[in-house]
């Protein structure tokens, strides 16, 4: 799988890490709300995988409560914005976090290409992934699929039907049902989760 790096603001995403579908990764039944994850968070800390390399500085990422089970999620950086519907679900005893595209600005022209190059990715609305585990209300850890295992698992045919590839990048196109059954036999494999993301509560 072909790595791209792109600078976004103070981002810098190893696209491949992001596997996006073009369905939610969860199903009704399996929402749930936390009022911990309220506030606003500043990005801490990454943490690099085997074939990721993510660093993010003066990044803040602000959950608002938009309904009984969906947040709006503000990803802020000195150059740009990003605005995105959030839903928390639950599968067993893990918490995952589906975030969905809704739009952007720029500040600064000169990160306008990374910006239409990454909202690029979002032309067909897609979906993504987090792990999240809330610690205390006052950290929260965010992990990835990791794009090395995602590749093994599909030499080993188990995620064949599941996805297409667009330009080099995996986007998942099984329905919602499938993902979810997916996730629940595969979430606890060792290495499936890479790229951490620790952000501390700000207020």
């Amino acid at each position: 799988m072909r790595t791209k790096a792109i600078l976004l603001g103070s981002f810098i995403f190893v696209l491949q890490s992001c596997i996006p579908s073009l369905y939610p990764f969860y199903t009704k039944d399996l929402l749930t709300f936390s009022p911990a994850l309220i506030g606003t968070w500043r990005v801490a800390e990454t943490k690099q995988g085997e074939g990721i390399t993510i660093a993010s500085t003066e990044a803040t990422w602000h959950f608002t409560r938009k309904d009984d089970h969906t947040y709006t999620l503000e990803i802020r950086t000195p150059q740009s914005d990003g605005w995105f519907d959030a839903h928390l679900f639950k599968i067993g005893d893990q918490l995952f976090l589906d975030t969905y595209p809704k739009k952007s600005s720029v500040r600064q022209q000169s990160a306008y290409d990374c910006l239409e190059e990454v909202t690029s990715l979002h032309t067909l609305r897609t979906h993504h992934l987090w792990r999240i585990q809330l610690n205390d209300g006052h950290e929260i850890q965010l992990d990835m699929i990791d794009p090395d295992w995602f590749d093994k698992e599909t030499i080993k045919q188990q995620s064949r039907g599941l996805y297409l590839t667009v330009n080099d990048t995996p986007v998942f196109t099984a329905t919602s049902e499938q993902l979810v059954a997916w996730l629940q036999q595969h979430m606890s494999d060792p290495g499936m989760w890479g790229t951490m993301y620790e952000l501390k509560r700000e207020q």
